[in-house]
C-alpha cells in the first residue's frame, strides 16, 4: 500500500442526523467514535483529510474542517464543500455513518477507480453506494449546476456523469453498513464481534 497517493480524504459529517435523534459522527464505537474510526481507516491512503461539517465538536481529531457552503443543502452540498477545499484530482468521499469501513474495502475502491469515469462508487447486490466512492474535481461544474437547480440528491451527479460502480461480495457487507436509526446502532454495537 503506498501511503501518501495524491488523494484527498473526504468525510461528510455535517448531516443533521436526525433519524438518529444525536451526531452520527460522535456515537461511539469499539471506544472510539465513528468520524475517528473513519478518519483512522482513511488516512494511510490520502495526503489530507478533509471533514465537511458545520459542528465544531469535529475539530478534536486535528483535521482540516470546512463548513457546508450550502446549508442543509443534504450531501450533494457537502460533497460540493470538500471537492472546493480539495487541492486534488481524485478524491475518497466517504460519509460517517458507515463506521465499519475498511482498508481492503478502499483499497478494492482505489484498484478499481483507473477508467475515464469521474465517479467510481461501490455497489451491493446492485445497489450503488454514492458516499463510499471516488469523485474527480472535474464533477465540481456539474455539482454547482444541480445544487442551483434545487437538486440536494448524490444520485443525480450519475445521470450527468460518467460513473463506475465497483461490485462488492457480501463479504464487505459489514463494511458498507450505513447506521441511521437508533435500532440500526444498538443491532450493530450489541451484535458485533471481532
Amino acid at each position: 500500500m503506498k501511503t501518501t497517493r495524491h488523494i484527498t480524504g473526504i468525510i461528510l459529517a455535517g448531516g443533521k442526523s436526525s433519524r438518529m435523534g444525536q451526531d452520527k459522527a460522535l456515537l461511539s464505537i469499539e471506544g472510539t467514535t465513528f468520524l475517528a474510526k473513519i478518519a483512522h481507516v482513511l488516512k494511510p491512503f490520502v495526503q489530507e483529510l478533509i471533514i465537511v461539517s458545520d459542528h465544531q465538536s469535529h475539530d478534536t481529531l486535528g483535521f482540516k474542517r470546512v463548513e457546508d457552503h450550502i446549508k442543509n443543502a443534504g450531501p450533494l452540498a457537502g460533497l460540493y464543500s470538500g471537492l472546493t477545499a480539495s487541492n486534488t484530482t481524485q478524491n475518497i468521499v466517504l460519509s460517517c455513518d458507515t463506521p465499519f469501513v475498511s482498508t481492503r474495502l478502499i483499497e478494492t475502491l482505489l484498484e478499481q477507480s483507473h477508467s475515464e469515469a469521474s465517479i467510481h462508487q461501490i455497489a451491493y447486490q446492485s445497489k450503488a453506494m454514492p458516499l463510499i466512492a471516488t469523485y474527480k474535481s472535474d464533477c465540481l461544474p456539474i455539482i454547482e449546476m444541480l445544487l442551483n437547480k434545487g437538486e440536494r440528491r448524490l444520485r443525480s451527479l450519475s445521470e450527468h456523469l460518467k460513473t463506475h460502480q465497483i461490485e462488492v461480495d457480501h463479504t464487505f457487507k459489514l463494511a458498507i453498513e450505513n447506521i441511521n436509526t437508533p435500532q440500526q446502532y444498538n443491532t450493530l454495537i450489541h451484535g458485533y464481534h471481532h
